[in-house]
């Protein structure tokens, strides 16, 4: 008689699996441990979904509590923070001066107020999946790898956050992460081993020797 395996997922849902017996011959052995791999792996995928479906619900979550406050203060906060102004701008897709001109108290538009809230809603969820992490603002304009110059804050960009989010609770390597951020990102971004380009507090690119 076969035996059964059940399974149970971190939201309680157990899903019962018949072992194959050991028994039969070698090729129906073989047909139903591939039938048995294919149904863990879909259940390994829905498992993984469904953890990055909460995850996503959490950060909006946090995002519309935090929208709440003043933007003024937000955009305060994250320089509180330790952020450059020029990192706090490629944060919400703004530019420098769209940052500048909301320190001086001009006015933030509602898909800017929730970029600003988003962006401090992602680090406080990635400092509890990664604690500690004492400095933000030189942790996201830190290179990733010794062999390019990308940046946390290219992938933040990029997505909201949501590969660093990966990495940083161990479901992604580094390289992992790198290769969904840009599968050609060895050569695209190759580190130059003399000179690098940083941008100053006002969001200009300069160049300068490592």
């Amino acid at each position: 008689m076969d035996k059964e395996l059940e399974v149970t997922t971190g939201g309680g849902v157990a899903s019962t699996y018949r072992l194959p017996n050991e028994s039969r011959t070698a090729g129906s052995l073989l047909n139903d441990w591939s039938a048995l791999r294919d149904r863990t792996s879909d259940l390994h995928t829905e498992v993984a979904d469904g953890h990055q479906a909460a995850r996503e619900e959490e950060l909006n979550q946090r995002t519309l509590a935090i929208a709440l406050r003043d933007p003024h203060d937000l955009v305060q906060e994250l320089g509180d923070r330790g952020l450059s102004w020029a990192t706090v701008a490629r944060l919400v897709g703004v530019s420098s001066t769209a940052v500048r001109k909301w320190r001086r108290g001009e006015p933030i538009t509602g898909e800017n107020r929730r970029n600003l809230a988003a962006a401090i809603a992602f680090l406080d969820l990635i400092r509890e999946v990664s604690n500690p992490l004492d400095d933000p603002g030189s942790w996201l304009e830190m290179p990733l790898t010794d062999v390019a110059t990308v940046t946390a804050v290219d992938l933040y960009a990029a997505d909201g956050g949501k590969l660093l989010l990966d990495w940083a609770s161990g479901r992604r390597t580094p390289t992992q992460m790198l290769d969904s951020f840009d599968a050609e990102w060895r050569s695209r971004y190759a580190a130059d081993s003399q000179f690098e380009v940083v941008s100053d507090d006002e969001g200009r690119a300069m160049i300068v020797e490592r």
